[in-house]
């Protein structure tokens, strides 16, 4: 009897370790942003400098690492009072329009959601400072490859922003794969005229900062 017990105990340990990583989906995935709009595909820039009153900013958003997906939602938080965002031309596919947005004029890169063309799109929130929509394909099937466009997202300035001012824009992406399954893939931050500063790490600093979680 006790032996019968403790491999029932033995049996549920191991479901309670393998469980997660059976079950739990989009473990790798992960996004990133670009200020490089000229270009299609990700190229590495977060921030913009120069920008003053009534101008267009903008970014795009890049999926990495993600399963079979069929849907996300994507969110923006800022300060209302610094800058407006343009839903008009925001979208998740980019097209090759002319416009005038970091400090320059730029021929946009068209480039497609890597997801699908033709979205269903739910629970939109549009307040002062903070939006936030659910994007899910229509039709069947769901991504085919692992990186590539989530979203463009274009913002405008105050008539009293200066190029002294400075703007942080937060961005929050949750996944959902092709079986509905959701994980929440943390946020990052777009920068107007703030320096982002980036700091040279060894792999024993950045595993003396982590020891402890």
């Amino acid at each position: 009897m006790k032996r019968i017990c403790v491999v029932i105990c033995v049996a549920a340990v191991v479901a309670m370790i393998v469980a997660p990583a059976v079950f739990a989906q989009n473990l790798s995935a992960y996004f990133k942003l670009d200020t490089d709009l000229s270009a299609a595909g990700f190229q590495g820039t977060s921030s913009v400098m120069g920008v003053g009153a009534g101008k267009n900013v903008g970014f795009a958003v890049y999926a990495m690492s993600w399963d079979p997906s069929r849907a996300f939602t994507i969110a923006f938080e800022w300060d209302g009072a610094k800058a407006a965002f343009r839903e008009s031309n925001s979208s998740t596919e980019i097209f090759d329009d002319d416009m005038n947005i970091n400090g320059e004029d730029v021929t946009l890169a068209a480039e497609a959601n890597f997801i699908g063309s033709s979205f269903i799109s739910a629970g939109k929130v549009s307040e002062t400072g903070y939006f936030e929509n659910s994007y899910t394909k229509e039709g069947a099937g769901a991504s085919s490859t692992p990186d590539g466009l989530l979203y463009f997202a274009v913002l405008r300035t105050s008539g009293t922003f200066t190029t002294d001012s400075s703007l942080a824009v937060k961005v929050m992406v949750t996944a959902a794969d092709a079986n509905s399954k959701t994980r929440y893939l943390g946020e990052r931050w777009f920068y107007v005229n703030q320096q982002v500063d980036v700091q040279t790490s060894t792999w024993g600093n950045v595993k003396k900062q982590f020891k402890d979680f």
